[in-house]
């Protein structure tokens, strides 16, 4: 699963353009980081250019990585399930 939030408008993954970032999490080649707009309030998708306030952003990613993670927990629990009726033998009734 990719665990890299997307644009909500065109599903453009979003990098972050800041020097410490770009060095740690870079964009694969011939992705586009997200832009600062000139209020340095708002942030346009690199891709589309669709335009939000940075809580905006921030809510959706708090979403996505909130979705992900709820995701993962219920896929755990399946596992423990699956572990533990594994683990239960089967008596045959029928004798």
């Amino acid at each position: 699963m990719d665990n890299k939030f997307k644009c909500p408008e065109c599903g453009h993954p979003q990098y972050c353009p800041c020097d410490s970032c770009k060095v740690h999490f870079p964009a694969p080649e011939g992705v586009k980081y997200w832009e600062w707009q000139s209020n340095e309030e708002s942030i346009a998708c690199g891709n589309c250019g669709v335009i939000k306030h940075v809580d905006e952003w921030m809510d959706l990613s708090v979403e996505y990585y909130e979705n992900i993670r709820a995701r993962k927990l219920i896929e755990m629990e399946s596992n423990d399930v699956e572990a533990k009726l594994s683990s239960v033998q089967v008596s045959d009734s029928s004798k």
